[in-house]
């Protein structure tokens, strides 16, 4: 039977097929009419996507973006509401409630009223006097230049109270909506691109990448996300391409309170998809009124035409590039070459090979000296097309410390990274590990604090967080951020690694055997893990093992061996003159280990002996 409801202001009409606000007719097309249709006799119920997609399209395959294009429309229609919820309430990767208070108008009323109904004289009073003071509270926020705030109006026994300024977002993963799941490149690419636009708003804290994607298909709830990464604001959305277009809708929540604060559907040509997550970037930040410097403002308007091959080619790279495995940096190289053939002037495909070369050298798939003078060329390429590009000199900036030992130059370089993005959480993190082998700890350790409060999930910065307080001596903090880290993942090595190495400094020779079973337990019966037991073995004095532990970690290395694990064995076994012969093909590879000559503990029993000063000097560590 149709009906006649009311909420927030609004009247709808079900049989004439009407939206009325204070008697004023609201145009809405038919799907639109029916989705509000759908929401308002389901008050307050959770109403999944398929099922209402299926009521909205029933007999026709339809994509998910209809549907929130649907929403997203219907929301602008509507407006913002003057309570505590947003009247569509949006429940992250589930579907929609009706926040709004709903009331069935009774056919007693019906029969007394005239055609265009007025809203009750209460209600309407009401929604005068709330917009009277959303006016004036807005007008008082310009006044005292609160700016960044966005008015949202809570009454509580008559206080009405701002909402706090939204400081913090962090971008979920894009929902693929093609039937095709290899199309997932693309999706976590363009959310990759996105958190890369929005983390240049010096304005805001964005949080990285790695944390984000561990929210991929989950079924928690925005506020519940929100509380986990310690945002304020969270965009959502989904992604498509095909035919050469690229489709994307994006939409902003505020957490807590649950707010809808800004959506909208894009589609443009694949060549502009880069440019497109500038243009949603900017979007967000007038949405969320943040203060953007005006070289921000200049970098988001920039716009260039990418070969839409070469732009596939580029997010396949990154797909694999981000799975960090020695298989998935190789892919990743392959295609950010082919992202280079198609188009010369692609400077993110040229970072994304510089990133692949310093990641290879760092975990010797290929030498450091073949590896970081590749990586190099590539940033170098970066920048000439790019000259503001914050990725590259944060390359150039690792490159210049481990490989170079030109420390002024790989300070230089960081900061100017940091400077074009104060939230990129990997400079942070390779800045911390510069000041940490200067010895300039505290700054390190502030430095390692912003990357984690960027990326709160990352196991790679949680454990050398662990490592930092290690070389800094402050051995009881390095063993609770490691088992911190261990608590987010037990199976991470290199909290492993590090954990018994500090147990064994501070002599805590039970525990540190304990450490050494989890540590097997997880790398196996591997060089990694025997080069850690003989340092553990000789740190706390038990030499008749250091032997044993010595012959088969060389007996699992690969051959030739590694000369960092060759030195450490050979402090283990307290040969000072095999320890200095392998030291000097250390420096000879620039093995990133003689970055941290200065200040790694596993160092110590070197240190009184001149050829280690001579050491130190050569790689511009002496002072």
């Amino acid at each position: 039977m149709p009906q006649v409801y009311e909420f927030a202001g609004f009247r709808l009409e079900t049989a004439e097929r009407r939206l009325l606000r204070n008697g004023s007719a609201i145009p809405l097309a038919p799907k639109l009419f029916d989705t509000l249709v759908i929401l308002v006799e389901n008050p307050d119920r959770l109403m999944p996507k398929d099922e209402l997609m299926r009521r909205l399209w029933p007999n026709t395959f339809v994509e998910e973006v209809s549907l929130a294009q649907n929403i997203s429309q219907l929301r602008k229609a509507l407006g913002e509401p003057a309570g505590d919820a947003p009247i569509i309430q949006t429940i992250a990767k589930r579907g929609y409630r009706f926040a709004a208070p709903v009331r069935v108008v009774t056919e007693g009323e019906l029969a007394s009223a005239t055609r265009d109904v007025q809203p009750p004289r209460d209600s309407l009073k009401t929604a005068r006097s709330a917009g009277r003071m959303v006016a004036g509270l807005v007008m008082a926020a310009l006044l005292v230049g609160a700016t960044g705030y966005l008015v949202s109006l809570r009454q509580r026994g008559g206080v009405v109270k701002l909402a706090p300024p939204i400081r913090s977002i962090a971008v979920l993963p894009l929902a693929n909506l093609s039937t095709d799941p290899e199309q997932e490149f693309f999706a976590d690419g363009v959310t990759d691109d996105l958190i890369t636009e929005l983390a240049r708003i010096r304005a805001l804290r964005v949080i990285s990448r790695t944390s984000v994607m561990q929210y991929k298909e989950t079924r928690k709830t925005l506020p519940e996300i929100a509380r986990e990464l310690n945002v304020d604001a969270v965009v959502e959305g989904t992604v498509s391409q095909r035919n050469g277009q690229v489709h994307i809708t994006a939409q902003l929540v505020q957490a807590s309170p649950e707010h809808h604060i800004w959506a909208e559907s894009y589609e443009r040509p694949l060549g502009e998809a880069q440019n497109l997550q500038a243009e949603i970037a900017r979007a967000i930040a007038g949405a969320l009124r943040a203060t953007m410097t005006p070289e921000e403002q200049a970098r988001m308007r920039r716009s260039r035409a990418t070969n839409s091959d070469a732009n596939l080619f580029y997010l396949k790279g990154k797909y694999f590039w981000n799975k960090r495995t020695p298989t998935g940096l190789r892919e990743g190289e392959k295609y950010f070459q082919q992202a280079i053939g198609r188009d010369g002037d692609f400077a993110q495909a040229y970072v994304g090979l510089a990133d692949t070369y310093i990641f290879e050298g760092g975990w010797g798939m290929e030498p450091a000296a073949v590896a970081l003078p590749k990586a190099e060329v590539a940033a170098r390429q970066a920048l000439a097309l790019d000259p503001e590009n914050d990725e590259a000199h944060a390359a150039l900036g690792l490159i210049a410390m481990n490989y170079e030992w030109d420390w002024l130059k790989a300070e230089r370089e960081y900061k100017q990274a940091l400077g074009l993005n104060p939230n990129d959480a990997l400079a942070h993190h390779w800045y911390a590990e510069y000041l940490g082998a200067q010895g300039r700890f505290e700054e390190s350790l502030g430095e390692i604090r912003r990357a984690e409060e960027l990326d709160p999930l990352s196991l790679a910065i949680a454990a050398d967080r662990g490592k930092l307080l290690y070389f800094s001596r402050r051995y009881d903090e390095a063993i609770v951020q490691l088992l911190k880290t261990l608590e987010m993942d037990p199976s991470f090595l290199q909290a492993h690694n590090w954990l018994v190495r500090v147990y064994a400094a501070k002599g805590m020779e039970r525990e540190a055997d304990a450490a050494l079973d989890n540590f097997q337990r997880v790398a196996g019966d591997s060089s990694e893990y025997w080069t850690a037991a003989s340092m553990v073995k000789a740190k706390t004095g038990r030499r008749d093992k250091v032997r044993d532990a010595v012959a088969r970690a060389k007996g699992r290395s690969s051959s030739p061996p590694d000369p960092a694990m060759m030195l450490f064995l050979q402090i283990a076994r307290g040969d000072a003159g095999e320890a200095f012969a392998w030291m000097e093909k250390c420096y000879s590879t620039h093995s990133t280990m003689m970055t941290s000559l200065k200040v790694n503990p596993d160092y110590d029993n070197l240190r009184d002996d001149p050829r280690f000063a001579g050491y130190l000097g050569r790689v511009g560590l002496s002072n």
